[in-house]
């Protein structure tokens, strides 16, 4: 698998839970990363209420 891929993330465990919470957590990460490149710094700093 590790050959398909230009860049690996690979958890050293052997437990698929810890795997799951590393990789859920990293691609919260990125995600934010994206948005902060995106978005800029003052992104999510005044939350719109669509509803109330």
């Amino acid at each position: 698998m590790a050959s398909l891929a230009d860049i690996n993330v690979i958890i050293p465990s052997d437990t698929t839970m810890n795997i799951q919470e590393s990789h859920l957590a990293l691609e919260h990460i990125l995600c934010m990363l994206v948005e902060l490149f995106y978005f800029g710094p003052d992104f999510g700093k005044n939350p719109q209420h669509l509803a109330e």
